[in-house]
């Protein structure tokens, strides 16, 4: 799985721009905790819920930077599409 997961990695990057897919890479805080929690019974801390988010919140911050660099630097370039 993980083998079939990288190669799908792979072909992603060369499809779309790096600071695109950057973001996403961080639904593995999601998946792993929600494994935690769901299979293990794992409790999940304040400070464990604060880090996640500061991460989280970085990522959608660079995200935004780049949409905004990029309509700068180019008004007429097509504007990556939005995550929703």
């Amino acid at each position: 799985i993980a083998t079939v997961g990288h190669f799908m990695l792979i072909k992603a990057l060369t499809l779309a721009p790096a600071s695109l897919l950057a973001p996403l890479d961080y639904t593995s805080l999601i998946w792993g905790s929600l494994l935690g929690v769901l299979v293990f019974n794992e409790v999940l801390d304040p400070l464990t819920l604060a880090g996640a988010g500061i991460i989280a919140a970085a990522g959608l911050f660079i995200y935004l930077r780049e949409r905004q660099l990029a309509a700068r630097i180019d008004p007429n370039a097509a504007v990556p599409p939005t995550i929703a």
